[in-house]
């Protein structure tokens, strides 16, 4: 199962485009298919986003996959902006850059010319995803007309808005967590901050690979995906079972908060596996 996140996409946002909110939504989610746990996914900003949902409801993540995740919110958010600034400047090359910093003013202009204006930045964001020595595929045109540079920017200001200490003592003995980046992603020393708060967990970097593991290391990703949660769900077998090897709790899901607010989307898998086969859609910086 797939949903748009707030006001991108298929979706509306009757409300506002609070931390709390996007929270709400993923717990919404979980209501909706009756689990008790999830097994959480997130990728960039969506993998900050499953951190803060681990912060308000503990109890009810079994595990916690972290790929290329934003690293906190507050002074931390503000820190992984300017990593993500210097990388596209490095990427997009003086003339890039200087044409990516026209757009980004443009999509301040109000109407049909901002949204153009916010899906020509975020066309230059995606190749900037690519190691150098790579080509890129074109961006798909359904992802860039999700693009709401609203949405993304009252996204940023209530991230900002938290203080840094929101994700402090997530790490948990009992609870599996991967985080993975690439050797050439977005974020820079940020990262540690992840390793910090999950001391206990498995973290990897993969070689010759950016800001899209199963686009640009199909097979390292695959590999590391399914080893995770082929271990999170055996120990999640001997803790569900009872006395007399029935299940003692509820079913449990995968959640993947794949992507931004300008595009965001969440996919829910039965089964933890498939999450090493399916694709999702990358969110821009």
């Amino acid at each position: 199962m797939t949903f748009d996140q707030r006001g991108v996409g298929g979706s509306t946002c009757a409300g506002d485009y609070r931390v709390e909110d996007y929270v709400a939504d993923i717990d919404a989610v979980r209501a909706h298919l009756g689990v008790d746990q999830l097994h959480l996914l997130g990728h960039s900003w969506g993998g900050l986003l499953a951190q803060l949902y681990l912060a308000q409801h503990p109890g009810r993540v079994a595990s916690l996959c972290l790929l290329n995740s934003a690293a906190g919110v507050g002074r931390q958010w503000t820190q992984t902006e300017r990593e993500v600034l210097t990388h596209n400047r490095r990427r997009a090359g003086p003339r890039g850059f200087a044409a990516l910093g026209v757009w980004a003013a443009a999509t301040w202009l109000p109407g049909p010319a901002g949204a153009h204006a916010g899906r020509r930045v975020f066309a230059r964001v995606w190749r900037n995803y690519f190691p150098q020595s790579e080509t890129p595929p074109a961006a798909d045109p359904s992802w860039l007309r999700g693009v709401d540079r609203v949405a993304a920017r009252r996204t940023a200001k209530s991230i900002k808005a938290l203080p840094a200490s929101s994700l402090d003592g997530l790490g948990s003995d009992r609870l599996p967590v991967l985080s993975l980046y690439g050797d050439g992603d977005i974020y820079g020393p940020s990262v540690e901050h992840v390793t910090t708060r999950f001391p206990t967990g498995q973290h990897i970097v993969l070689p010759g690979c950016g800001h899209l593991p199963w686009l640009q290391a199909p097979q390292d990703f695959q590999h590391s995906i399914t080893q995770f949660y082929d271990v999170a769900i055996q120990r999640e077998a001997r803790v569900s079972l009872g006395p007399a090897g029935e299940a003692a709790r509820s079913p449990r899901s995968v959640i993947t908060a794949s992507a931004s607010s300008t595009t965001g989307r969440l996919s829910a898998h039965t089964s933890p596996r498939a999450v090493a086969e399916c694709g999702t859609r990358a969110p821009p910086q």
